[in-house]
């Protein structure tokens, strides 16, 4: 019905009722006469649902739900729960034990209960309540809706009843692990041999941002004044279910295909030689990068700057963020951060004009450094160029500079030898700006 409604603007009212009453059958229950209340709540904190009760709205597998989660941001758990017990006269149940697998990702669980139904807040920490979804226990526990809208992020498997656990999974005994595991009527796999066939693009080592889209995410909104896409798009999180896949048939398989690159490399390019190597690696990786750009890398023992190759992404074709670079054979921006991290982690974008009396230049640049849990050497070259004379002001680990439009990050240029003067000047003027440098 859904999609029936988006080929044409003259029939984007059809079936509209028979949608919306899926949605009100399966909230009616928990929220009562007060579903005008719950859509404003859920609206202004931003908060999503996820669990059963979005599983049914996008199945619709005759259960009945008789939990309903929520996902708040940082701050806004009070004042759901508030309304949760004041206007739907539930029961506050003590504050529950986190999971073992949200512990990075949540800074509070709570469960208020009425008869036989409970709703559970679930507060994010501060970077959002996406990182909380991307470390669900499998790729169908990665499904959510809001007042208008639905994301599915494996759709396919998904509505087949098919779930591949996350990396975030680390116990399989029952009571342990929560969602599509504990739940009757699902094949959930490890891996992705049971494709008996290459991964391809979905692929579980291979990074996601969750504002792509795209078409291995579905996305579907049956009220526009509830908008779900306009809450994708304003995510700044990037995920992967694994950092090894378990497919011998898929090519990003490490150990079945030697071609294929483990990044970040161990040790990081340092000097000229081991910069050699690794763009021996880059003209040997297979299968083949799509799209390739120039930057400048300052490695850690490099004598100079060296301009270097920076790839698109393994499954993509086509660049339209700047967080589809691939820089991390170049520098280290993961840390501890294995599966996920926010998209600007490590980045940071300079508009310098080096002459104040001079017209604004037409490009600008993007710098990238090692993540500081990397715990990289420090970096001689900018010390150097940037006349550092004491040991805390130095800047630890390599760094990679990417030029693009000036005012649009995600038009990459290719720096060339011209480029170093100005990005040097950059960094001698910013140097001291602690939040990115140190």
């Amino acid at each position: 019905m859904l999609a029936l409604q988006g080929t044409s603007s003259e029939i984007k009212n059809v079936g509209a009722e028979c949608v919306l009453g899926r949605f009100h059958k399966i909230l009616k229950p928990f929220v009562g006469e007060h579903m005008a209340e719950f859509w404003f709540m859920i609206h202004t904190c931003s908060a999503v649902i996820n669990g059963s009760c979005a599983m049914q709205m996008l199945r619709d597998d005759d259960d009945h739900p008789t939990n309903l989660n929520t996902i708040v941001p940082a701050d806004c758990a009070l004042l759901m729960a508030a309304f949760i017990i004041d206007t739907l006269h539930y029961h506050r149940i003590q504050d529950t034990q986190i999971n073992y697998s949200d512990t990075k990702v949540l800074s509070s669980h709570s469960v208020s209960q009425c008869g036989p139904l409970s709703i559970t807040v679930s507060e994010a920490v501060a970077d959002g309540i996406f990182k909380v979804i991307a470390t669900s226990h499998t790729t169908a526990d990665m499904t959510l809706m809001t007042a208008g809208g639905l994301t599915v992020f494996y759709p396919l498997w998904t509505l087949k009843g098919i779930a591949i656990t996350n990396h975030s999974v680390l116990r399989t005994a029952p009571g342990q692990n929560i969602g599509c595991i504990e739940r009757p009527g699902w094949e959930v796999y490890t891996k992705t041999t049971f494709l008996k066939d290459p991964c391809g693009s979905i692929c579980p080592t291979l990074w996601r941002n969750v504002a792509d889209g795209g078409p291995r995410t579905l996305v579907i909104e049956w009220d526009h004044r509830f908008p779900m896409k306009g809450l994708l798009q304003c995510s700044n999180v990037m995920w992967r279910l694994s950092d090894q896949c378990g497919n011998i048939s898929c090519q990003y398989n490490t150990v079945s295909n030697g071609h294929t690159c483990h990044l970040p490399p161990t040790p990081m390019p340092h000097n000229w030689v081991s910069i050699e190597r690794e763009k021996q690696r880059i003209e040997e990786h297979i299968p083949s990068y799509k799209e390739k750009y120039l930057g400048v890398l300052y490695a850690t023992a490099a004598a100079t700057p060296k301009i270097v190759p920076i790839l698109l992404r393994d499954g993509l074709s086509t660049l339209t963020h700047i967080s589809h670079l691939q820089v991390q054979h170049w520098v280290n921006i993961l840390g501890r951060q294995k599966h996920v991290m926010g998209m600007s982690r490590n980045r940071k974008t300079y508009n310098v004009v080096p002459d104040p009396a001079s017209a604004p230049w037409m490009h600008s640049y993007t710098f990238f450094r090692e993540d500081p849990m990397a715990y990289a050497p420090l970096n001689a070259i900018i010390r150097t160029i940037t006349n550092i004379t004491s040991n805390g002001a130095d800047v630890m680990g390599n760094v990679l500079v990417v030029k693009h439009a000036r005012g649009n990050k995600h038009n990459i240029l290719c720096c060339t030898e011209q480029d170093i003067e100005a990005i040097n000047t950059i960094m001698q003027r910013t140097i001291g700006q602690a939040e990115f440098w140190t």
